[in-house]
């Protein structure tokens, strides 16, 4: 009879197979499968760690952090902007039975629809891209380079009158800066 090899890890244990990776004989308590073969744990290790390193996060850089800040406070400014025409909506709500309520609001003032769902829009969008930046997706680089393009846009193209102070530092300035902060960031958000 034939004697058998014996296991790499238990000397005093017959091997049930091999290693794919390293070929050496293993009893079954010391292989695990992985795809259509057997690997060791030494060997198994080694491959979560090169696994873990290939999948590890990208860390956030200051550029980063304060590009997703710069972006949630346009969020929040476009929240702000619309702050007086909802609640104006709103005061409507409760004179439904007095002067024809909403609709009438409305009516009376056709734009203030479209500046409402203008500014949610806008604050949905800066708040997202300052999430994917905060998670640092890749695809967050050209969202933001777009988003910031185009606020910068409009705030170039707006007459200067319609933009007070604030109107200045929101659509131009804080774009501006983030707008520059991603294009810096370009190798840590696309690695």
């Amino acid at each position: 009879m034939a004697d058998r090899q014996k296991c790499t890890t238990h000397r005093n244990r017959d091997s049930t197979g091999v290693c794919v990776n390293c070929g050496k004989p293993y009893c079954a308590a010391c292989l695990e499968r992985i795809g259509r073969g057997y690997v060791c744990f030494t060997c198994l290790k080694g491959v979560a760690r090169d696994t873990l390193k290939k999948q590890s996060y990208r860390p956030l850089t200051l550029g980063i952090i304060v590009a997703a800040g710069l972006f949630l406070a346009m969020a929040a400014a476009a929240i702000v902007s619309i702050g007086g025409t909802l609640i104006s909506a709103i005061g409507a709500l409760g004179a439904n039975q007095v002067g024809g309520g909403l609709t009438a609001f409305f009516q009376k003032n056709p734009a203030a629809l479209r500046d409402i769902a203008i500014g949610i829009g806008k604050a949905l969008v800066f708040f997202y891209e300052a999430y994917l930046l905060s998670m640092n997706r890749s695809f967050s680089f050209w969202l933001g380079l777009v988003v910031a393009a185009v606020v910068l846009y409009f705030g170039i193209t707006a007459p200067y009158t319609a933009l007070s102070n604030v109107g200045l530092l929101f659509e131009l300035m804080i774009p501006f800066v983030a707008f520059a902060l991603i294009i810096v960031s370009y190798r840590e958000l696309t690695a």
